[in-house]
């Protein structure tokens, strides 16, 4: 990871491994008191998309954090309602987070400020900064785009020097040569490689529809063991239809920097410092986050495919937690492996789905469908989950009739992930159950506490069964469990256990 003393992450690393995980929206933000309040905010965008935003305040910021790749061109034309473009000003940062305003051109045109069109020096996250200094409600709106670059080749001989080859977040890598070669992948930034074998699932992916790279930047690729060569291909993402994002409505807070994801709410908080003498804010730099047992992986904390109990769970004076199934798909989290490995693709519109049947004692066979978005674009089953990742699947059939919807999010750069989703099943005849989770947020490395919602119901006349669980995560150290019975709820605020 690029790191610098101007632009530290917000907590995490990249390389972090888990079986599955998913292009989170995370924002950054922070505030400080200056006679007014001051707010900065951190989105991720994806190129070509509109984002529009409002400064409520004098030295209020907001900031697009956009992945390109080295050689690509990029340009951002900002335009501003309610204020002069004398009030609101556009910086350019690139991904070591020094100052390029002046490499991307900033500057005026007509009634827009505008960055280039510059060619990005280097691959990773730039950092386009709208704020201003002397306005209040400044409305903006600001236009991307971007020109990739052709699609690249190179070839790989056995037991010869390997190749370095650029490929965007979302590029397909493709392979075609001898089915003897042992291939090695090593991604950007990361200090160990990937090494494939001829007869592994991801050598099949590659040599037959591909697999996508989960971050921009540069690809080392050998092929250490076997006899012949390889042709790798890189084939650019798709251009997708351009989206109009809105910049989040930033807090009014006076002392905090917090991480902050679409649905899963405020997860950390950091000091930051005043402006300076000229009024210029410097970018904040996270202090070290409070410690917190529960981090780690959502895919590892729910439980295996039908081992979840629904007949517990009507006691709010007991936490149960994920790790007892509450609002946690009954088929489990489908596990990148097993979906490269097992499961067909279909195409359609060109936005390639997974399919597999997933099979456990208790639900018989599930019928899985899989989507992958990579930096928030349709894309391939990724080589590893790494960077901005999302998966969405689908849970059909079995014995329990499950009937299920989830989007399991993971943004490797901060070091969350995010699950939502619900689905019903029918364990029994007469028996109802129903589990969803709404922005459950979990911190992959130790610094923050859940957020979020889990929630499972139970319906079951025979056996008198009628209740709600629900389990708030707030990004405290507690967590409040409600039961609702009927028209009667029992709430219970509880301290988090060790996991």
């Amino acid at each position: 990871m690029n790191a610098s003393p101007r632009f530290a992450r917000a907590t995490g690393r990249r390389g972090t491994q888990i079986a599955l995980a998913v292009g989170v929206t995370t924002l950054l933000v922070s505030s400080v008191m200056t006679g007014a309040s001051a707010a900065e905010g951190v989105l991720p965008v994806r190129p070509g998309d509109t984002v529009s935003g409002t400064l409520l305040n004098c030295y209020d910021r907001q900031i697009a954090e956009i992945q390109l790749l080295r050689g690509e061109t990029f340009r951002i034309r900002l335009h501003t309602t309610h204020a002069t473009n004398d009030d609101v000003n556009l910086r350019v940062f690139d991904p070591d987070g020094i100052p390029a305003s002046v490499a991307a051109n900033v500057r005026q045109v007509g009634g827009e400020v505008v960055a280039g069109p510059f060619r990005a020096s280097q691959s990773g996250t730039w950092r386009f900064e709208i704020g201003t200094l002397t306005a209040h409600g400044a409305q903006y709106e600001a236009r991307t785009q971007i020109k990739r670059t052709a699609k690249r080749t190179a070839t790989v001989v056995a037991g010869r020097a390997g190749v370095v080859i650029p490929a965007a977040a979302g590029s397909t890598f493709t392979l075609r040569g001898s089915n003897t070669t042992t291939v090695s992948f090593r991604r950007p930034e990361e200090s160990v490689a990937q090494v494939f074998a001829p007869d592994s699932a991801e050598m099949v992916a590659l040599t037959g529809a591909g697999l996508s790279a989960p971050v921009s930047g540069n690809y080392e690729l050998g092929c250490p063991a076997g006899k012949g060569r390889v042709k790798i291909t890189v084939t650019p993402p798709r251009a997708a239809a351009p989206d109009a994002v809105t910049f989040p409505a930033l807090p009014e807070d006076a002392h905090a920097v917090a991480a902050w994801q679409g649905s899963g709410g405020w997860l950390l908080d950091h000091t930051r410092s005043a402006p300076d003498a000229d009024g210029v804010l410097p970018v904040p730099e996270p202090a070290a986050p409070p410690t917190s047992p529960w981090s780690g992986s959502i895919v590892e904390d729910c439980p295996a495919p039908g081992e979840a109990t629904d007949t517990t769970l009507d006691d709010a004076h007991a936490f149960d937690g994920p790790a007892a199934g509450v609002g946690m798909p009954t088929a489990g989290i489908p596990r990148l492996d097993d979906v490269v490995r097992y499961a067909r693709i279909e195409t359609s519109s060109g936005v390639a789905s997974y399919v597999l049947t997933r099979h456990s004692d208790t639900l018989g066979d599930v019928t899985t469908r899989v989507w992958f978005t990579v930096d928030g674009q349709p894309s391939r089953a990724p080589i590893a989950i790494d960077g901005r990742v999302a998966v969405r699947w689908t849970d059909t059939g079995g014995t329990q009739q499950v009937q299920g919807t989830w989007v399991l999010a993971f943004d490797a750069i901060r070091g969350v992930q995010v699950l939502n989703g619900s689905e019903s099943r029918f364990p029994d005849p007469g028996r109802a159950v129903t589990s969803s989770a709404a922005g459950f947020a979990l911190p992959v490395l130790p610094g923050a506490w859940p957020q979020g919602t889990l929630t499972t119901s139970v319906t079951d006349p025979r056996r008198g069964d009628d209740f709600t669980r629900t389990e708030a995560f707030t990004g405290a150290a507690s967590v409040t469990v409600a039961v609702r019975s009927g028209a009667t709820t029992d709430s219970v605020s509880h301290d988090f256990p060790a996991k």
